[in-house]
């Protein structure tokens, strides 16, 4: 079951890098690839809910807050606004989800190297969107290539050798 959601996951990562490296320079249709990425994602981490309830409650409200500023979007003036917005509440909800993910398991646990990946991913994306604010074009470089190195690791991770077990 784990595995067929990682590999709903990475194909929401697929969509994601697809419809924003692909959209022409359309930042609306960039803003839709993120909904569709972020109500993929989040929805699948609900549904797999490996973890703790909490983790499950943060993803939970992620999607709320991503479905909420979905309705309201089209209220921002520049059609970047609504791109950037969406990033930094997606980027946000995944870095909180494997923090508690991280921080539940220990980091030093063998077999949590995919959790501290995407919880670094996470971080990187947070830190360029959040302090450095790219342009457009990087803005959207730069999430591409997130989604891209997303879609890679979790098909991986979907389609890999099963993790050994722990004594």
């Amino acid at each position: 079951m784990i595995r067929k959601l990682t590999a709903a996951k990475a194909i929401a990562a697929a969509i994601g890098a697809g419809g924003v490296v692909f959209n022409r320079g359309n930042v609306d249709v960039a803003s839709i690839a993120i909904l569709v990425f972020a109500v993929l994602v989040f929805a699948v981490e609900i549904l797999a809910m490996r973890e703790r309830i909490f983790v499950a409650i943060i993803n939970f409200i992620g999607l709320i807050l991503t479905i909420t500023f979905a309705t309201v979007m089209g209220n921002l003036k520049e059609p970047f606004d609504r791109f950037y917005m969406l990033v930094l509440i997606v980027s946000l909800f995944q870095l909180l989800s494997e923090t508690v993910i991280n921080f539940s398991k220990r980091w030093a646990i063998k077999g949590n190297v995919d959790h501290i990946v995407n919880w670094s991913l996470h971080l990187i994306l947070w830190i360029i969107f959040g302090w450095v604010q790219p342009d457009l074009i990087g803005a959207v470089g730069v999430f591409g290539a997130y989604c891209a190195i997303l879609a890679v690791h979790w098909g991986i991770e979907a389609t890999g050798p099963k993790p050994l077990k722990q004594d």
